[in-house]
């Protein structure tokens, strides 16, 4: 029997030009990606990379208007993404991935943005 075909789709919490159809105060924030369930079944997602969803702050050295994050915690869910203020995060976190769940969807969290990645190994050596 062959293995079920996966159809990966990459949501960003943070406000995206698609994201008319989610209310103002859920914009860039966790409860946000719910809003979204229908579109993603409409489009046949069977798996959600949500990112980034861990602790962040700027980049050093990267120019601030380009909106380049680094990750300060990676076992703790961003506060400014929560709804209900910074310490409901984790509880919102988890029912974002409750929710996409219940949808059928399977998650994987993305905790380090392309920044990072790309900042390893640094040019000195690890």
């Amino acid at each position: 029997m062959p293995a079920p075909l996966t159809r990966a789709k990459e949501i960003r919490v943070a406000p995206s030009p698609g994201s008319e159809a989610v209310p103002p105060e859920h914009r860039g924030k966790y409860l946000g990606v719910l809003d979204r369930v229908p579109e993603l079944q409409a489009m046949g997602a069977t798996t959600v990379l949500l990112g980034p969803v861990a602790l962040s702050g700027p980049t050093p050295g990267a120019d601030p208007a380009a909106g380049a994050r680094s990750p300060l915690s990676l076992m703790a869910p961003d506060p400014s993404l929560a709804v209900a203020g910074p310490l409901a995060a984790a509880g919102e976190l988890k029912q974002l991935v409750r929710g996409l769940h219940a949808a059928g969807l399977e998650v994987m969290l993305q905790v380090g943005g392309p920044a990072a990645v790309s900042a390893w190994p640094p040019a000195n050596g690890p």
